[in-house]
């Protein structure tokens, strides 16, 4: 069975969507914000790049 996203209401910062996703993957939300913040920021910088 496929595992089903969600906003969760706890530990939400912004929408609560990389808590919900911490929940489904049993992580800590604060990885998965840390996680989230290196690919935007690497993503951006090599936008910037070229």
């Amino acid at each position: 069975m496929p595992k089903q996203f969600y906003r969760t209401p706890r530990n939400k910062q912004i929408a609560g969507v990389c808590s919900g996703v911490a929940e489904v993957y049993g992580m800590k939300p604060d990885t998965v914000r840390w996680l989230y913040d290196r690919r935007l920021s690497l993503s951006v910088a090599r936008l910037l790049h070229r």
